[in-house]
């Protein structure tokens, strides 16, 4: 990834990914990452340095809990999440730490 650092949009959707690789945090200037309907789990801790992203789509995954990482994106401005039950106590939750993004679940 050491080579993608200008890399401003990502679509990884529909590859059956188990994993996203610690070292996403090199994308610094990602602003639009795709990962829908793959097989992720979890976000590794290092999602959260992705400070420039503003839409995230992490729909139809296997989330075994909603991923923390999205909490300290404060760029984020679109979040898709399609398929995943979310609890109305979350989502106030997370409107109160992202005030500015929409969201579609």
């Amino acid at each position: 990834m050491y080579r993608c650092q200008a890399l401003t949009s990502l679509n990884l959707s529909k590859n059956k990914l188990k994993e996203i690789p610690t070292n996403i945090q090199k994308l610094t200037a990602l602003k639009k990452l795709n990962l829908n309907n793959n097989k992720l789990e979890l976000l590794p801790e290092s999602f959260e340095q992705l400070t420039s992203l503003t839409h995230l789509d992490i729909s139809y995954n296997k989330w075994k809990e909603f991923p923390e990482a999205i909490y300290k994106l404060s760029s984020l401005a679109h979040l898709f999440f399609n398929g995943y039950h979310i609890s109305n106590e979350r989502l106030r939750d997370l409107k109160s730490h992202l005030p500015n993004c929409s969201f579609q679940f």
